[in-house]
C-alpha cells in the first residue's frame, strides 16, 4: 500500500524513498552555479496571490462506501500530491482503495471513478492529468514487486513507461501536459536517482547539472520543466531549476518549486517552511497561517493559489499521545492564507486537509477527512 505519511517537505519525501540522508536542505548558504542564473530571491509583499473568490460547495468524488479511501494525486511510495492532479474538464487522478486493500490508479470523471490498472499492476497510483485526461503515475507490476514504474495511460490503456537501462531501481511520474510529456524521477541506485522526461515515446535522462539526485515535479503545456537538484559536484543543492528550450537555469537555492502553470508561474515551499511563488523573476513568501508551516501545491492562470498548513493539535482519539502534525486546506489570497474549512457547509461531513489543485475555473480538489476518519477526493466548486 501507499503510506500517508507527512508529505512536507517534499525533499524530505524522496530522501526517504531512497533511504538516504541526502543533501538537501543541508544550511548552505545560496551559490551560483556556473553558467546559471540566479533572477530572484524571496520578496516578501510582491507578486501577491490573485483574490479569494466566496464560498465553495462541495462534491465527494467517490461514489465508494464512506470506509473505503480513495484520494487525489497519490502516485509515489509516500503520501504528497501536486497541483497537476485536476484538470479545467473537472476531472481529477489519483488512487482508490477497494476490499483488496491495495490502492489503484483511479480517473474521478463526472460523479464516477475509473480504473486505470488496465496492467493488473499490484497497486497503482495516478499523480497527475492532463487537459485530455491522459494521466500519469507509477503502478508496481506483479513481475517487479519491488521496484515502481512510471505509468501513462490513455486511450483507455496503461502503458509502462519505464527505462530499466536507465533506472534499474525504477520510476514515478509527476507531470504530465497536453502533448503526454511526462516527467519524475528515476531511480539509478539506493542514493542516485535522476528526473527524467518522457517525450515521444522514449524516456530520458535529465540528469540537471550533473548532481548525484535530482527530480523533476512538474511540466506544462508549454514544456516547460521544474524540480530539484542536490550533491552536485561543487557541493551546492539547486532547490529549484527549470528547464526550458534544451536549457537548464538555477530559479533558487532556498525555494522548492513543486508545480509550474501554462504561463510560467510556479509555487511551491521556501526553507522557512512558507508558501513560496515564483513570478515576473522573483520568489515571493506567501507567508505562514497562523504561526503553522504552509506550502503551496497547485495555481491557475488567474493566479489563485492552494496548499496547506501543518498544525499541531492534540489528538482527540489519543488525548495521551500529546500534540500531533495535522493538515488544513488553504487558499492564499491577497490578503493571506484563507482555511477552506470555513469556505464549505459545515454541514458538510468532511474537514479539508489538503487542497492540491486549483483550475482555471476556480474548482479545487482536495483530499478530505470524513467523520470516521477515511479520506476521500473532494471537489469545491465556487458558489
Amino acid at each position: 500500500m501507499f503510506d500517508r505519511a507527512p508529505k512536507y517537505p517534499l525533499v524530505s519525501l524522496l530522501v526517504a524513498l531512497v533511504g538516504t540522508a541526502g543533501c538537501a536542505g543541508n544550511g548552505r548558504s545560496p551559490q551560483m552555479m556556473p553558467g546559471t542564473t540566479m533572477p530572484g530571491t524571496t520578496a516578501v509583499n510582491r507578486n501577491r496571490p490573485a483574490t479569494s473568490t466566496g464560498g465553495y460547495s462541495l462534491t465527494d468524488l467517490c461514489p465508494l462506501a464512506k470506509d473505503a479511501p480513495c484520494e487525489v494525486g497519490k502516485g509515489g511510495y509516500f503520501f504528497f500530491a501536486l497541483g497537476g492532479a485536476l484538470n479545467n474538464s473537472g476531472e481529477a487522478a489519483g488512487t482508490s482503495t477497494d476490499s483488496s486493500e491495495e490502492p489503484t490508479a483511479t480517473l474521478f470523471q463526472n460523479g464516477k471513478i475509473k480504473n486505470l490498472n488496465t496492467l493488473g499492476a499490484m497497486s497503482s497510483g495516478g499523480m497527475a492529468i492532463s487537459a485530455s485526461g491522459q494521466v500519469a503515475g507509477m503502478e508496481k507490476p506483479s513481475s517487479d514487486p519491488v521496484a515502481g514504474h512510471a505509468f501513462l495511460y490513455r486511450n483507455g490503456k496503461m502503458t509502462d513507461i519505464e527505462n530499466s537501462s536507465l533506472f534499474p531501481n525504477g520510476s514515478q511520474a509527476y507531470g504530465i501536459n497536453k502533448a503526454g510529456q511526462v516527467v519524475g524521477v528515476g531511480l539509478i541506485t539506493g542514493e542516485e536517482f535522476h528526473a527524467f522526461l518522457y517525450s515521444g515515446g522514449k524516456m530520458v535522462d535529465l540528469d540537471p547539472f550533473g548532481g548525484v539526485q535530482s527530480w523533476a515535479t512538474s511540466i506544462n503545456d508549454s514544456g516547460e520543466i521544474i524540480g530539484s537538484a542536490c550533491c552536485l559536484s561543487s557541493g551546492a543543492t539547486v532547490t529549484t531549476w527549470l528547464y526550458a528550450n534544451g536549457t537548464f537555469t538555477n530559479l533558487s537555492e532556498t525555494n522548492s518549486g513543486l508545480f509550474i502553470n501554462n504561463d510560467g508561474r510556479i509555487v511551491g515551499v521556501n526553507n522557512s517552511g512558507h508558501a513560496a511563488l515564483y513570478s515576473n523573476g522573483s520568489w515571493t513568501d506567501l507567508g505562514a497561517f497562523q504561526g503553522h508551516a504552509t506550502e503551496a501545491l497547485g495555481i491557475n492562470t488567474s493566479g489563485q493559489i492552494v496548499g496547506f498548513a501543518l498544525i499541531l493539535a492534540r489528538n482527540k482519539k489519543c488525548p495521551s499521545c500529546g500534540e500531533q502534525d495535522e493538515s488544513r486546506g488553504l487558499i492564499f489570497t491577497s490578503s493571506g492564507a484563507v482555511d477552506l474549512n470555513t469556505l464549505i457547509p459545515p454541514s458538510s461531513g468532511f474537514t479539508i486537509r489538503e487542497a492540491i489543485g486549483i483550475n482555471d475555473s476556480g474548482q479545487i480538489v482536495t483530499d478530505a477527512e470524513n467523520s470516521g476518519g477515511v479520506f476521500h477526493a473532494v471537489l469545491l466548486t465556487p458558489t
